[in-house]
């Protein structure tokens, strides 16, 4: 009887060891997740930001050939 006792002990201290191993896998999964995530919103942004200054630029050349052209005329 004590060596079943012992047995399921150890079984139950494996079972927790494994829990918490388990439990430490999922807790970095879910911050790999999350580093994930707010890197891909940086990226949004940053592209969002691109897009606005190629607008930007695309209307200063603009600008700048209806001055050109406008003081030619």
């Amino acid at each position: 009887m004590k060596k079943l006792n012992e047995s399921i002990r150890q079984l139950e201290q494996q079972q927790n060891e494994r829990q918490g191993y388990l439990d430490k896998m999922e807790q970095v999964t879910q911050d790999m997740l999350k580093t994930s995530q707010e890197m891909i919103t940086e990226v949004e942004q940053m592209l969002e930001e691109m897009k606005q200054l190629e607008q930007q630029r695309i209307e200063n050349e603009k600008s700048k050939l209806k001055n050109l052209f406008g003081a030619e005329a």
